[in-house]
C-alpha cells in the first residue's frame, strides 16, 4: 500500500500468516478484497492495526511480539539521510553503502527508487492521516473508519525524532470524527481527551 507493490504484498502474504498469526483477521480481509481499492482499504487497516510495521529493516531484535498495543509511536519516521561530518563541523548528506555484490544491477536500481519513493512518503503519522481522511471521504459507512480516524488522531497529537505532531491534521481529524461520527465511542475518546486537556 505505501509503495502499492501488491504483487510482492500477494506474494509475502501466507509468510505473515504463518509467523504473526493474530494478523490473520486482517490478511483474510485483504485477500477477500474485489477490487484495488478495497485490497488498499484493507492494507491501510492493517498498518493501523499493527503499528509496529515500518517499510525499514531496522537493526536488533525489534520489538516483542506481545507489543501489538495501540502505541502510535512504533510506526516509522521519515529517514534521516544526514550525517555529521567531523571536518566540515557540519551536517552532511550520508552517504550510500556500498551495494552489495551478491545484488545486480537492477536490483540495486529498483532497490534506489523505492528508497526514494519512501522518502517522499515522510513519517508515518501524516502520510497515514491523510490516507485515512481520502478513505473517509471515498467510503463514510465503512465501519473501520471510525477507529482508523482515532487511531491517527492520536498518532498526530505526538512527536517523536523530528516527526509527528501534526497540531493541523490532528485537528482537521478531530473535527471530522465530531462532525461525521458523533455517536462512536471513538468520537466520546476524542471529546473526553479534550475536556481533560491531553
Amino acid at each position: 500500500m505505501i509503495l502499492d507493490d501488491f504483487v510482492t504484498a500477494d506474494k509475502i502474504t501466507p509468510e505473515v500468516e504463518k509467523f504473526a498469526p493474530e494478523l490473520a483477521p486482517f490478511l483474510n480481509r485483504y485477500k477477500l478484497a474485489k477490487n484495488p481499492l478495497a485490497r488498499n482499504n484493507a492494507a491501510l487497516f492493517l498498518i493501523l492495526k499493527t503499528v509496529n510495521l515500518t517499510p525499514y529493516i531496522s537493526s536488533g531484535i525489534g520489538l516483542p511480539s506481545e507489543n501489538y498495543a495501540m502505541y502510535a509511536d512504533r510506526w516509522w519516521c521519515a529517514p534521516y539521510n544526514l550525517e555529521y561530518d567531523e571536518e566540515l563541523g557540519d551536517s552532511v548528506p550520508r552517504k550510500l553503502s556500498p551495494k552489495p555484490k551478491f545484488l545486480t544491477k537492477a536490483q540495486s536500481d529498483a532497490a534506489q527508487a523505492e528508497l526514494k519513493k519512501l522518502e517522499e512518503v515522510g513519517d508515518a503519522p501524516k502520510f497515514l492521516g491523510v490516507k485515512v481522511l481520502e478513505w473517509a471521504k471515498r467510503a463514510p459507512t465503512d465501519k473501520r473508519i471510525p477507529e482508523s480516524l482515532y487511531i491517527v488522531y492520536e498518532a498526530n497529537g505526538w512527536s517523536k525524532y523530528g516527526c509527528g505532531n501534526n497540531d493541523e491534521l490532528r485537528q482537521q481529524i478531530g473535527n471530522l470524527l465530531k462532525k461525521s461520527y458523533p455517536r462512536s465511542d471513538w468520537t466520546q475518546m476524542v471529546l473526553d481527551e479534550e475536556k481533560s486537556g491531553q
